[in-house]
């Protein structure tokens, strides 16, 4: 049996919850009491693991794997276009596509990609490939990972919002 994912979105003011139950998608929106998330930062981690549990038993959202969309101020994301080669050869090029925004910081993100289209010759033979990539802090992803554990969920899936919107 697949595991269904529970889907959250922290912003600044409401969280946003979605998950399926009975068949059918559940969305659940709540007002976040004040000052718990100020500019896409958790300032309170311990209140907002609270707010979490209640919020998912006011819902009545059972599982415990989640996917969290990670603020905006933590992550790069960029469609790009490479040389077709091996999966362990993007992932060792990510950091240095991404090194205009990390700068020297580059260690401190984890980078991952999703292949969106292989572009091929004339015999079938890749060239190249259309990706979408991320490069998320190492730190807020370690945040939001203590904070779903402290919710009584586990972090499965971190992303950008456009990743998120893709996988839709």
């Amino acid at each position: 049996m697949r595991t269904k994912l529970i889907g959250l979105d922290i912003g600044s003011s409401t969280v946003k919850l979605a998950a399926w139950r009975g068949g059918a998608f559940r969305l659940a929106s709540e007002r976040l009491p004040d000052n718990l998330v100020k500019n896409g930062a958790v300032v309170s981690p311990e209140l907002l693991s609270r707010f979490l549990r209640e919020m998912r038993k006011k819902h009545r959202i059972a599982g415990r794997q989640c996917a969290v969309i990670l603020p905006e101020y933590a992550v790069f994301f960029r469609r790009m276009s490479m040389p077709a080669t091996s999966a362990e050869q993007l992932v060792l090029n990510l950091p240095y596509e991404f090194r205009d925004y990390t700068g020297v910081e580059s260690a401190k993100y984890t980078y991952d990609y999703a292949v969106e289209h292989t572009i091929t010759d004339e015999n079938g033979k890749p060239v190249s490939v259309e990706i979408v990539t991320a490069a998320a802090q190492k730190d807020v992803v370690r945040q939001y990972a203590d904070l779903m554990r402290r919710s009584g969920l586990r972090l499965t899936v971190a992303l950008p919002r456009e990743m998120a919107i893709i996988n839709l």
